[in-house]
């Protein structure tokens, strides 16, 4: 037997990336992001580092104007 749900929503995913929930997670708390980038300072590699520099970035960045 089939069902049916109706039509799919191709735009919506059911998870998000861990890049994405990071990202969220340092818009929510930026005291997270702080100690987070501290830590990789401290004791990171520059993969590391440069990996949390664009979370960190991409999380606080200002909104595009519309054209």
């Amino acid at each position: 037997m089939r069902i049916d749900y109706g039509p799919r929503r191709t735009s919506m995913r059911p998870y998000i990336t861990h890049e994405e929930a990071t990202i969220d997670a340092f818009r929510r708390n930026p005291g997270l992001a702080a100690a987070y980038l501290n830590a990789v300072l401290a004791d990171g590699t520059y993969e590391e580092l440069a990996s949390v520099a664009r979370r960190v970035a991409k999380a606080f960045e200002a909104p595009s104007q519309p054209k």
